[in-house]
């Protein structure tokens, strides 16, 4: 009776073991699958920020224009943005958050290099990456803030399509 016991103790401890290895892959594999899931809504948006830029490359859109119409875009979601504040040293978090957003769509729409918008912002190069990989990073995981920057990028990308014709 004793050894049936223990036969089966250790069938159950094996069977425990197993279940806990498969318990971890499974969660492994998951991880994965949500990790492709995020890289290929982040393809998705770079392969149209591609298709944008090679069309206002073509169109030889002109910088102070994207720069007021990216303004423009933002004033209209953030009502209470000047774009003296850009360069303000403030550090509020609404304030903070715009300047990001403004840095990053200077960035991609304007054809500037790193170290031009962080002059325009009154910041660094670094600055501006930060800037641009907090923006990334917030739309993926904040969807108040994910909302308000869709709707920034939104009006900004009609503003300059009807520049285009």
């Amino acid at each position: 009776m004793n050894t049936q016991t223990e036969n089966l103790n250790n069938k159950i401890h094996q069977l425990k073991r197993e279940v806990k290895y498969w318990q971890t892959m499974a969660n492994r594999y998951q991880q994965q699958i949500e990790s492709n899931a995020a890289l290929a809504d982040k393809l998705t948006i770079c392969m149209a920020d591609i298709d944008y830029l090679k069309q206002m490359l073509l169109d030889k859109a002109t910088r102070p224009s994207v720069q007021e119409h990216i303004e423009a875009a933002i004033g209209e979601v953030f009502p209470h943005f000047l774009p003296s504040l850009i360069s303000c040293r403030s550090r509020k978090g609404e304030l903070v958050e715009v300047r990001q957003i403004w840095m990053q769509l200077m960035y991609k729409y304007s054809g500037l290099s790193l170290s031009k918008v962080g002059d325009l912002a009154g910041r660094d190069h670094t600055t501006v990456i930060y800037a641009i990989q907090k923006v990334d990073g917030l739309c993926l995981f904040d969807k108040r803030f994910k909302m308000q920057y869709d709707k920034v990028l939104k009006i900004l990308v009609s503003k300059l399509h009807s520049t285009e014709n």
